[in-house]
Formats: structure tokens, C-alpha cells, sequence
């Protein structure tokens, strides 16, 4: 007798990647796992960066893109610090 596997293993190749390729797209952005927790999205992209080779890595052929995006992460995380700092500092 065949073995009966589960109905998402039945499907064509086409529908699967139709399928798999919208994971997580019903979910909120802000419920999503590495939007509330984003240490370990940074240790995920920093795992996923040190599998590849250097001359593959975008911010090395694009080395004016990284510059961008480099100002662009420090202005957020001052503005960030900014906002927490003005929450904790009392009103008179």
C-alpha cells in the first residue's frame, strides 16, 4: 500500500513554490518574529553573510550602497535613542 503523505507534499512544483514563496505574508509586519525581536534577526543576517563568498555580498560590489545604508542604520538608531531618552526624561 502506498504511503499517503500530507496534501501540501502532493502538489506540483509550481503550486508549491506559488505556496512556499507567500509564507508569512498573512501575518502583520509587527507579529512577525524578527520585527518583535530584531537581535535575532541581526544575528540571522550576520549567519546568512558569513556563508557567502565576499565577491557575491551586494555591499561589495556596491560599496557606495553601503556607505548609504551605513548612515542611514546610525541615523535611525540616533533618532531611536533620541525618542527613549525624551520618554524617560521627566516633564516639569
Amino acid at each position: 500500500m502506498m504511503k499517503k503523505f500530507p496534501a501540501f507534499a502532493n502538489i506540483d512544483a509550481e503550486t508549491h513554490r506559488k505556496n512556499s514563496s507567500e509564507g508569512g505574508s498573512n501575518v502583520p509586519r509587527e507579529k512577525r518574529f524578527f520585527f518583535q525581536n530584531p537581535d535575532a534577526a541581526a544575528k540571522a543576517g550576520r549567519k546568512g553573510g558569513a556563508n557567502m563568498r565576499g565577491v557575491d555580498r551586494s555591499f561589495s560590489k556596491r560599496p557606495d550602497w553601503a556607505s548609504e545604508c551605513g548612515r542611514r542604520g546610525a541615523a535611525a538608531l540616533a533618532e531611536k535613542r533620541r525618542k527613549v531618552a525624551a520618554k524617560e526624561t521627566p516633564s516639569k
